[in-house]
Order: structure tokens, then sequence, then C-alpha cells
């Protein structure tokens, strides 16, 4: 079965209480086993068994910190 890792780039890092309460609250509303924190090359990155649940929290994180000149950045791997 494959994993799916999310590794974000965010753009305001660290985040503010505010949005780190934000992502704690999306992370506990998943389905047992998704958003497990890890890291990768230094940045936050998320484990998760499902795929749409990594794209959507790439969708998420994007959307948390929106900033014109430096974007937040999300990237799904697949581990076999």
């Amino acid at each position: 079965m494959s994993k799916y890792v999310t590794v974000v780039k965010w753009s305001q890092d660290p985040m503010s209480p505010e949005e780190y309460q934000q992502v704690l609250t999306y992370v506990g509303q998943q389905t047992a086993g998704n958003g497990l924190p890890a890291k990768y090359n230094g940045l936050n990155a998320r484990s998760w068994v499902d795929e749409s649940a990594a794209n959507a929290f790439c969708d998420f994180a994007k959307a948390l910190q929106q900033n014109q000149q430096t974007p937040t950045t999300a990237t799904v791997y697949t581990v076999e």
C-alpha cells in the first residue's frame, strides 16, 4: 500500500499561533493514520494514507498562507 507525504514550504515560518491552531484543527479532523508530522529536508511534512487527503492538505496549506511575493508551496510524494 502506498503512503503519501506532503512537504510544505510555508510563506511565513514560524506561522502565527492562529495559523498553527488551524493546522492542528484541520489535521485533527482527518481519518486515523493521516496527518502524522514529519520533516523532509528541513521542511514541514505530513504523512497520509490517502492520496486525496494529501492533495487536500496541499490546497489547505496554500489557502492558509497566501502571499504573492513568497507563496506557500506544497508537494505530494508517493512512497511505495
